[in-house]
């Protein structure tokens, strides 16, 4: 099965590029290698696994350990 998050998800840090899952209620950046990217959407081909929750649309000021709430 192919893992694959909204390109808005991933985000550049300190020269990493990033998706920042959710750990409970927490923000916990994860490296993120990239696949290919189509329809809005990113191929993750290493850093999370099949039914991680991601942060859609992460803010530039999150960081990890940011206290976040699920969307209902």
């Amino acid at each position: 099965p192919i893992t694959a998050i909204p390109e808005t998800a991933v985000v550049h840090r300190n020269n990493q590029t990033v998706a920042f899952r959710i750990s409970g209620d927490r923000a916990a950046g994860a490296p993120v290698t990239l696949g290919r990217r189509m329809d809005g959407m990113s191929e993750i081909l290493s850093g999370l696994n099949i039914g991680d929750k991601v942060v859609v649309s992460p803010p530039d000021n999150i960081l990890e350990g940011t206290k976040v709430k699920l969307a209902q």
